[in-house]
């Protein structure tokens, strides 16, 4: 009896810790207004997305407010390994990341659900390739809208891999 004691617990301790811990110390960002650089985001547009259009002329009537780049990739992945294209990518210093251990990770999409949270529910690694999977939690709102850039923003340990890519569900 004490020996089964002794393993239950055991299990549920080895059970727990792997709940709790973070494999790659792993931190999520979500959004774009407050965080990245416009003239960043603007050089990065994706497809599907609206973008304001800066040249609008208002006496004409063809001209719209905003405009999509239908040119662009459906989806960017960006790597950000060192401090000076921080710099460029980031506003401000809103994080902060040891790069000599730490990269970060910029995933730049289409989103039609702007209020909805992110969280990360898998990174793994298959043949020498960062697999992040995000989750978009589900509302009960009507609240779909018009296509804008969003951003999902990784901070985690280096790894040596070279290739990264994003999986969204819900």
């Amino acid at each position: 009896m004490k020996k089964n004691a002794i393993i239950i617990t055991m299990i549920l301790f080895f059970t727990l810790l792997g709940c709790n811990s973070k494999k790659f110390n792993e931190r999520l960002f979500v959004g774009t207004k407050d965080f990245i650089n416009p003239t960043f985001l603007n050089e990065n547009r994706v497809r599907y997305a609206s973008y304001k259009n800066q040249d609008n002329d208002l006496g004409d009537s063809s001209s719209t407010d905003y405009y999509t780049d239908d040119e662009a990739p459906l989806y960017r992945i960006i790597t950000i390994n060192d401090k000076e294209m921080y710099e460029k990518v980031f506003n401000d210093s809103f994080i902060d990341v040891d790069f000599d251990r730490e990269v970060i990770y910029i995933y730049i999409y289409a989103e039609t659900y702007a209020g909805r949270k992110y969280s990360i529910h898998k990174i793994s690694i298959e043949n020498d390739t960062i697999i992040i999977t995000c989750q978009r939690k589900k509302t009960h709102l009507n609240d779909g809208c018009e296509p804008s850039a969003n951003c999902l923003i990784v901070v985690m340990d280096k790894t040596g891999c070279d290739t990264v890519k994003f999986e969204l569900f819900e």
